[in-house]
């Protein structure tokens, strides 16, 4: 069971319906619901509407006290890594995950959006140096002119 509350599923069911109108997706932690009832089903399912929608440009998940396991569960579930070929803006800053959902889950997810141009992850877990250089090279993956990260443009 999800356990979506349903002052969230009419925003979430956007989302999975693909619906052209819908480009951002703000998840609030006034909305408490979202840090006391989403289950790790939930969390899945939201990031496999995420990679299935082609209208979604902007997600801010800002203060939602994501964990090492939240970030997870919502941007690498069991069938693989998710991405979006729409997103162009994501705010994960002011959580709690580290260098550890890092590594397993934000740096694939980057590697899999090739139009996210801005990305806000600060006052998180302990990212440290190492995480923030994983970050700036998944980035880098799509913005050399060839998709492989190197730089060099070919």
């Amino acid at each position: 069971h999800t356990n979506i509350p349903p002052g969230q599923r009419k925003k979430i069911n956007r989302i999975k319906n693909n619906d052209p109108k819908t480009k951002s997706l703000f998840l609030e932690l006034t909305d408490h619901d979202v840090l006391q009832h989403f289950s790790d089903l939930a969390w899945e399912q939201l990031g496999r509407y995420i990679a299935a929608n082609d209208h979604l440009i902007e997600i801010d998940l800002s203060s939602l006290v994501l964990t090492d396991d939240r970030i997870s569960h919502l941007l690498k579930y069991r069938k693989g890594v998710v991405g979006s070929r729409s997103v162009v803006r994501l705010d994960l800053s002011n959580n709690r995950f580290g260098l550890s959902g890092i590594r397993s889950s934000v740096v694939p997810f980057l590697m899999n959006s090739p139009n996210l141009s801005e990305v806000k992850i600060g006052c998180n877990g302990n990212i440290n140096t190492e995480g923030f250089a994983l970050i700036i090279n998944a980035l880098q993956y799509h913005n050399d002119g060839d998709g492989d990260g190197d730089g060099d443009g070919d």
